[in-house]
């Protein structure tokens, strides 16, 4: 009897810990507050910078000229979305009682081996989305050669290209991480499984890039297969700031491509 006592205790030891059970309440719930710091935080940065350039005295078409024009400006206001967003996101973290540095993945200072990872892992990404625009090319209609509309003029000049640098290779990579690979996904795995967390996180950031004027599914396609990629490499560091390098090489890429070349 004591040896068919201590196998089954064996066996209970031996077993792989379990996935979370799915909690339908807690995934709405995570989805729900990451929209309102996404959102959220466009809406009140927009809405505080008119208010200012009101203020001075602008004019209503003044300040959407500034605002769609003026580099500056738009930069400014990415920063302050930013902020506004993180603030919403903390208040949430507070709220559920959970720690800001884990749900960030804030605490694992990056090495030169994951530096050396990251590209390697973006190199695979790349090869993995040349694969697909060839697949898409051939059986479907999506237009894989439509360019991105990002709203932004050619920098006339060398602080225009820093803000603009600013502008698109930083601050994007920064919120965007803590946002979708921080607190989303991390979120949603204690709610659901790793590949359900993995799927809604990459298709909410894919409907993000979607470009709503225009619809470009290539571009939404895109950053959804690269948002897999990012949870990967994240989460094999157990640090945000891999995906972070990753995500900056990236736009660093496509500012070349599209301001500089």
């Amino acid at each position: 009897m004591l040896k068919n006592s201590s196998s089954t205790k064996k066996k209970a030891n031996n077993k792989e810990p379990e996935h979370p059970k799915p909690h339908i309440l807690g995934v709405i719930s995570n989805i729900a507050s990451a929209s309102v710091a996404f959102f959220g935080a466009q809406y009140i940065a927009l809405f505080s910078v008119a208010i200012i350039l009101s203020i001075v005295g602008n004019t209503k078409d003044q300040i959407v000229d500034i605002i769609s024009k003026n580099v500056l400006v738009q930069l400014a206001t990415s920063v302050l979305v930013a902020i506004i967003a993180i603030k919403i996101l903390l208040k949430f973290i507070n709220r559920q009682k959970s720690k800001p540095d884990e749900l960030f993945m804030i605490k694992n200072k990056p090495t030169w081996n994951n530096v050396i990872d990251v590209i390697l892992t973006y190199g695979l990404y790349f090869l993995t989305m040349i694969i697909v625009t060839i697949v898409l090319q051939i059986g479907t209609k999506v237009d894989v050669n439509q360019s991105q509309e990002l709203g932004l003029a050619r920098p006339n000049s060398f602080p225009s290209y820093i803000q603009l640098f600013l502008l698109v290779s930083i601050i994007p990579p920064i919120f965007e991480e803590l946002l979708f690979r921080g607190y989303l996904f991390n979120n949603l795995s204690k709610n659901t499984t790793i590949l359900a967390s993995t799927i809604i996180t990459s298709i909410l950031f894919g409907a993000a890039h979607l470009e709503y004027d225009n619809l470009n599914y290539i571009a939404a396609i895109d950053t959804m297969i690269f948002s897999v990629f990012l949870i990967y490499i994240s989460q094999k560091h157990k640090s945000i700031y891999s995906s972070m390098m990753m995500h900056a090489i990236k736009n660093s890429i496509a500012f070349y491509v599209l301001f500089v070349r």
